[in-house]
């Protein structure tokens, strides 16, 4: 692999977008949202995607452990973005509230993604 050491280090970025409610669509919108972390030499990471594909989020114990182990990555973050365009979650505007008040001192931004891409792929 031609230049795969060639950019050691990337800023480690959470990713925080919709996951209850339209469960599928919000999976598909967050690797949207990867991939443009990706394309801005980024290094994303989601925590409400990986830890969901092994707890169960409808089980309250196994949710606020996965939330958790989010908050361990999170301390490491050089930045979190919030992608909106389907607004925040409650878990997002709590994330968000943490960040402001310092309990997280992180950098943080809100995204957008191509208007245009979202309405072909969800038909709005």
């Amino acid at each position: 692999m031609k230049g795969f050491y060639t950019r050691l280090y990337r800023p480690k970025v959470i990713i925080e977008s919709p996951y209850r409610g339209e469960v599928e669509r919000n999976k598909t919108y967050l690797r949207l949202c990867m991939l443009d972390s990706i394309m801005r030499g980024e290094a994303p990471s989601a925590s409400h995607k990986l830890y969901t594909d092994v707890l169960d989020d409808d089980d309250p114990e196994e949710r606020k452990l996965g939330i958790e182990l989010g908050f361990v990555w999170l301390r490491t973050a050089d930045l979190v973005a919030f992608y909106t365009d389907f607004g925040y979650s409650s878990g997002m505007s709590a994330c968000l509230a943490d960040i402001k008040s310092h309990v997280f001192r992180v950098k943080w931004v809100e995204r957008t993604l191509n208007r245009k891409l979202i309405e072909q792929l969800y038909k709005l």
